[in-house]
C-alpha cells in the first residue's frame, strides 16, 4: 500500500494546542523487537479520544518505520490490556498494509464521545480499540492472535516487537511511562525506543 506522508500527530499537536509534546518494491523486514532502529515502534498513543476537553475526537495509535526500507504489516497486530489485567489482551487488532521508510501509520481507535477534531485520515480503523486514560498496555505482538507476555517488565519478550506501558499500568518496558491528559499523547523522541517506556 502506498500513501502520501503524513505529518506525524505530534506536529498536529503542537499546532493545534500551540505545545511542544516530548509519526517501490516491499522488502520484507524481520518484526522482532529493536533497539538499533531497524523495526517498527509505537511512536505515539492518545488515550482520550472524544472526551471533554480532547484535542481529537479518536483514541489512537501511530507506528513509525525508522527504516529505509517498506515494512509489511501483515502477521502483526496491535493488542491492549487493561492496567491490572493478567490475562490475555482484552482487544486484538490484526495489522495490514505497509509502513513507508521513515513513515508513520495511524491506526484510529474508539471515541469516549463527541468532542474534539477528526483525525488525519488513518491508514486502518479499529473501534474496539479502547484505551483507559489512567493507565494500561499497549502491545505491538509479532502475532495477530492474543498474547499473554505476564507482567512487570516484558521488554525483549517473546512475541513482543514493542508495547508502551502507561499510567498505573503492572506491565512494562522497563518502566511505565506517565499517563497523558485529555490534551496530550504519549510518544516518543525521534522514534527512538530504548526498552524503557519511562525514558521513551
Amino acid at each position: 500500500m502506498s500513501h502520501a506522508p503524513r505529518k506525524s500527530l505530534k506536529s498536529a499537536f503542537a499546532t493545534l494546542l500551540g505545545l511542544a509534546l516530548v509519526a517501490a518494491p516491499v522488502a520484507a523486514i524481520p518484526a522482532q523487537a529493536s533497539t538499533d532502529g531497524t523495526g517498527v515502534v509505537i511512536n505515539e498513543l492518545y488515550m482520550n479520544g472524544g472526551s471533554s476537553g480532547a484535542s481529537y475526537l479518536n483514541k489512537f495509535v501511530e507506528l513509525y518505520n525508522p527504516t529505509g526500507a517498506d515494512i509489511p504489516l501483515t502477521g502483526m497486530s496491535l493488542q491492549y490490556r487493561s492496567r491490572t489485567g493478567t490475562g490475555d489482551p482484552t482487544t486484538v487488532t490484526a495489522l495490514t498494509g505497509v509502513i513507508p521508510a521513515h513513515k508513520t501509520y495511524l491506526v484510529a481507535g474508539g471515541s469516549n464521545a463527541a468532542n474534539g477534531a477528526a483525525l488525519p485520515t488513518p491508514d486502518q480503523s479499529d473501534a474496539g480499540l479502547n484505551f483507559a486514560g489512567a493507565g494500561g498496555l499497549v502491545i505491538l505482538a509479532d502475532q495477530t492472535s492474543a498474547l499473554n507476555p505476564g507482567t512487570g517488565d516484558i521488554a525483549g519478550a517473546p512475541g513482543v516487537i514493542d508495547a508502551v506501558g502507561y499510567g498505573t499500568a503492572n506491565t512494562f518496558e522497563t518502566a511505565a511511562a506517565s499517563a497523558a491528559s485529555v490534551s496530550t499523547s504519549i510518544n516518543r523522541t525521534d522514534g527512538a525506543d530504548t526498552n524503557d517506556n519511562s525514558a521513551d
